[in-house]
């Protein structure tokens, strides 16, 4: 009877023994996956407040993670040259104007515009620009882009225009072309000419221009085409 005590006794403890394990390791698994959690979303925000911290210096963060300061505001066009490399930042409220008789952009790069950029006389594309509206909806008080003069793309230039709403309202000419606004002729001698996503008040949600247009062998969206047609372009 004894033994029989005894070893009730034996099988009642292991049994109360193995509970205590399984209850502290379902216990210590809760934790490690409340702390791995807890770690993820400290990852997270603090991650957040470094993009935040590098979008205030003028870091951008490309495609592949690279990171690239960005140069704010655009150099001088000297000597009727404008070499351009790596990402600008246009934060001016008015527009930024680039002096000259003619200015001949070459090299490669991204602008980032919160406003305007326009060329007091002619502009030749012969490198590759990608323009992107950066403001609260793309909004700007102006084409994204634009010439007083006469505009000419080159065979090597690739132009890319995208998300720009023009919403000026001071004069009609200001409120005409969404992305690209020429003053004058366009001649679009090759190349490459994207437009993308951007809207006028006066038409010309593309492009406008106020002369004639002589295009030849270039890459040109058909969309973008068809509105030259309906806008005379």
């Amino acid at each position: 009877m004894a033994v029989c005590w005894l070893l009730c006794v034996g099988v009642f403890s292991y049994l109360l023994s193995a509970e205590r394990v399984a209850d502290k390791r379902l216990l210590d698994e809760a934790d490690s996956f409340l702390t791995r959690r807890h770690g993820a979303r400290e990852f997270e925000q603090r991650e957040k407040q470094a993009k935040a911290q590098l979008a205030v210096l003028g870091v951008q963060e490309t495609s592949n993670g690279t990171r690239t300061e960005a140069k704010v505001g655009l150099p001088k066009c000297s000597g009727g040259i404008l070499q351009l490399d790596g990402v600008y930042e246009v934060k001016k409220q008015e527009e930024v104007l680039v002096e000259g008789p003619s200015c001949r952009v070459t090299g490669s790069a991204e602008l980032l515009l919160w406003a305007p950029v326009r060329f007091q006389g002619n502009l030749v594309l012969a490198g590759q620009l990608k323009v992107k509206a950066a403001g609260d909806g793309g909004r700007v008080n102006a084409s994204c882009i634009a010439v007083n003069g006469n505009f000419a793309l080159h065979p090597e230039a690739r132009l890319s225009i995208e998300g720009c709403n023009n919403v000026a309202d001071k004069g009609d000419a200001g409120k005409k072309g969404g992305c690209l606004h020429v003053g004058r002729d366009a001649e679009l001698l090759g190349g490459q000419l994207l437009l993308r996503e951007c809207t006028a008040q006066k038409g010309g949600g593309g492009i406008y221009v106020a002369g004639r247009t002589d295009i030849c062998c270039f890459d040109l969206e058909k969309r973008h085409l068809r509105t030259l047609a309906r806008e005379k372009l």
